[in-house]
């Protein structure tokens, strides 16, 4: 067992430092044909109304800050929110309901999540077979 007493991105640039790698720092943008654009933060995805990747279904992921969505899966299946915006890097917030498994404030108190972007290339490809939270309302195509 090693502890270190350190951030873990602080540890792994030393590391890779030491080694002689070089890390691309650029920030992570996902690659996604316009024709899937809605609009920004709006895309067409292969998934049914409950997240279920489909060959038949398309709907609009509506990622949009405000937009209004539903867990999936996990402990906080059901649970509704919305997404709040997105961070320095590009990924979405969401405000949810707490979802920590055993939690005195599991689904009482609201938390921010993360949704890393890469999610929307994953979504538009198929890569998943089922997105984390869909829209609430959402329109199909």
């Amino acid at each position: 067992t090693l502890r270190i007493y350190a951030k873990l991105d602080v540890v792994m640039a030393l590391l890779a430092k030491e080694m002689g790698l070089t890390i691309d720092t650029h920030m992570y943008e996902p690659n996604v044909p316009k024709e899937l654009i809605v609009r920004p933060d709006v895309f067409i995805v292969p998934y049914d109304e409950n997240g279920n990747l489909s060959k038949n279904t398309k709907t609009h992921w509506n990622l949009m800050k405000g937009a209004k969505i539903k867990v999936t899966d996990g402990p906080g299946t059901g649970y509704e929110g919305i997404v709040s915006g997105k961070n320095e890097d590009g990924h979405y917030i969401c405000t949810l309901p707490n979802q920590r498994e055993g939690s005195i404030s599991q689904g009482k108190v609201l938390s921010k999540y993360m949704l890393g972007s890469w999610w929307v290339e994953s979504a538009i490809n198929g890569n998943a077979p089922k997105l984390p939270v869909v829209n609430i309302n959402e329109i199909k195509t």
